[in-house]
């Protein structure tokens, strides 16, 4: 358990130190959608970050603690869930516009409140090792993290060896696939990643059911992302995704449900089969 939950917040602080640095390095206009600038600009683009993908992340990691907590620990957990959810409020992070406002404190609280429960669980509780990943989480971890290579040189700042070298591009320009700074496809990225780490750790079905639908959202991200920029950009096909960043009405979305209903069930047969093997 431990080992999982410690990985899951080094995941998200590298790549929130990784934000910090490259948007205070690069002037704005060689970012995406932000305005500030210096130790300002850093700062902002990190609390958006922190909002998303970060306090989903700390969702389901408040769900694992819960699991293991009483009292009023447990209320606090649930105060800190409600909190991280107002990153997905409607309005709360505008693509268009990235720079931090004031209502992106509000799911920062919440994840602060994931770290300081996970720290007083991983204090508090006797240390068990979690259970063997089985054969496809390596594999799915592997796939993910070989898509998102592309994006590493992007979130560190520089571009990748890869220019497009499209029909449409003047001739002696290049346009390059993936722009500086974060990438939506990071974000699922890690949102896999992570999801796949805590479900070793899920007892109950609102928990397991919770990280299937951050995987699957992660999942859809990523892949969206990637055929966007690494093969519609490149003229390679006309058709795209449809935008998944936000719950739609669409087969799109359609696809993110029916793949969080067959990873539940997936988990489910994991939980099924511990508690089967589990020593009485």
């Amino acid at each position: 358990m431990t080992r999982a939950l410690i990985a899951v917040w080094a995941l998200v602080t590298t790549f929130g130190l990784l934000t910090f640095v490259t948007y205070t390095r690069l002037p704005p206009e060689d970012l995406y959608n932000v305005s500030r600038e210096g130790i300002a600009g850093g700062a902002s683009r990190t609390l958006t970050f922190v909002n998303f993908p970060v306090a989903f992340v700390a969702i389901g990691v408040l769900l694992v603690c819960l699991e293991r907590l009483s009292g009023a620990a447990a209320w606090l957990g649930w105060a800190g869930i409600a909190l991280c959810a107002v990153a997905a409020w409607p309005g709360g992070l505008d693509q268009d516009d990235l720079d931090a406002r004031s209502i992106n404190a509000v799911p920062a609280a919440g994840v602060m409140v994931a770290v300081a429960l996970t720290a007083h669980v991983l204090r508090s509780r006797r240390r068990k090792a979690a259970p063997p990943a089985g054969r496809l989480r390596p594999v799915l971890a592997l796939v993910f993290g070989l898509l998102a290579v592309p994006w590493l040189f992007a979130e560190a700042g520089f571009f990748g060896p890869d220019p497009i070298l499209a029909d449409e591009v003047p001739a002696g320009e290049n346009e390059v696939a993936v722009h500086l700074g974060g990438h939506h496809g990071t974000y699922g990225v890690i949102l896999v990643l992570s999801a796949l780490a805590l479900s070793l750790l899920a007892r109950r079905a609102l928990t397991s059911a919770v990280l299937a639908l951050l995987l699957a959202y992660g999942g859809g991200l990523a892949l969206e992302d990637f055929w966007h920029e690494q093969i519609q950009k490149r003229g390679t096909v006309d058709w795209t995704f449809p935008s998944l960043l936000e719950p739609k009405l669409d087969w799109g979305w359609l696809g993110i449900v029916l793949a969080a209903a067959a990873i539940e069930l997936w988990f489910r047969r994991e939980r099924a089969t511990r508690a089967s093997t589990a020593p009485p």
